[in-house]
Formats: structure tokens, C-alpha cells, sequence
């Protein structure tokens, strides 16, 4: 007799052990399958991502410049606030419709004192009205300013440009 031929007799032999252990093999297949589904983890708590506390940071445009072929447009990161300040900032360069053409982080190498800021700068291809057509140019600027993993800060404005700009 073969493997085949004993497997059938033991199976004729002892049925209700044979569905029994069919039975285990089949719940336990499902048991693993279908896990997920039937035991989902209870939803876990959202904390925001916007702070409690605020803080008085903000962010202004200075001007724009073209060093090396690309335009650089300078911002002045101002603590406000009453206390020193030593997150990150994180600014965005916008075209008219909202499209985001650049961006830059910045963290502080050393804590901004309160009524002090620091400058920093991002450097593009697109530079802004009247060199571009507005519909092309960088026109508006966003920004979020975090603090211990939440944003403490954020704004927008408008971006400032000489009529002529100086190339470097």
C-alpha cells in the first residue's frame, strides 16, 4: 500500500478525529487570516501638531538679489517673544496660484534672543514681479516655526522686490 492509500483508511477509520482535525487546521488558518480584521488595535489619540502655547516669531522678506545666476531672496527670522528661541523654521516661496516653487529650513545654530533675529536666505531659479510675469514669478511666501516637535508660529506675506535687482 502507498502513503495515499493509508492516508484514506486511517481517515475511514477514525472520521470524527479526522473532522476534528480539519476543523483545528481550518480555524487556525482563519485565526491568522482574518486577524487584522477581527482584532483591529483601538484607535490611538492624535495629539496636534499646533502648540497650546504661542510664541511671537515671525518671519519678513527683506529683498531679493541674483548671485550666481539664481535669485536669492532674504528673510529675517524675529524673535518677539519674551523668551530665546531655538527651533526651526521652515519657509516656503509661492507662485500666484499657490504653487510651491521653493523652500528652505533653517535652524538656530545658537538661541535668537527676545527683540533679536537672524537672516537667512534661499536661492532659486524663479525670481519675482516685474522680472517674471506674475503668473510665473514667486509672489508670496509661507512659514511654520517649530518648536519641540509643534508649531509655536506661522504666516505668510507678501514677497518684497526692487524694481531693479542687483546682480552679484
Amino acid at each position: 500500500m502507498d502513503e495515499k492509500e493509508n492516508l484514506i483508511n486511517s481517515i475511514k477509520k477514525r472520521p470524527v478525529l479526522s473532522i476534528l482535525l480539519l476543523l483545528f487546521v481550518a480555524w487556525l488558518w482563519g485565526s491568522i487570516m482574518w486577524s487584522d480584521i477581527n482584532h483591529s488595535p483601538a484607535p490611538v489619540a492624535q495629539q496636534s501638531d499646533v502648540a497650546v502655547e504661542q510664541r511671537d516669531i515671525v518671519v519678513i522678506n527683506q529683498t531679493v538679489k541674483k548671485v550666481e545666476g539664481k535669485y536669492r531672496y532674504f528673510f529675517d527670522i524675529r524673535n518677539n517673544d519674551d523668551k530665546p528661541f531655538s527651533g526651526e523654521v521652515e519657509i516656503k516661496l509661492h507662485k500666484e496660484n499657490g504653487s510651491t516653487l521653493g523652500k528652505g529650513d533653517f535652524g538656530a545654530t545658537a538661541p535668537i534672543g527676545p527683540g533679536l533675529g537672524d537672516s537667512v536666505h534661499i536661492d532659486v531659479n524663479t525670481g519675482p514681479v516685474p522680472i517674471f510675469a506674475s503668473e510665473a514669478a514667486i509672489t508670496n511666501y509661507t512659514y511654520e516655526v517649530v518648536s519641540s516637535s509643534q508649531i509655536v508660529s506661522s504666516g505668510s506675506g507678501d514677497i518684497v522686490a526692487p524694481n531693479t535687482i542687483e546682480t552679484y
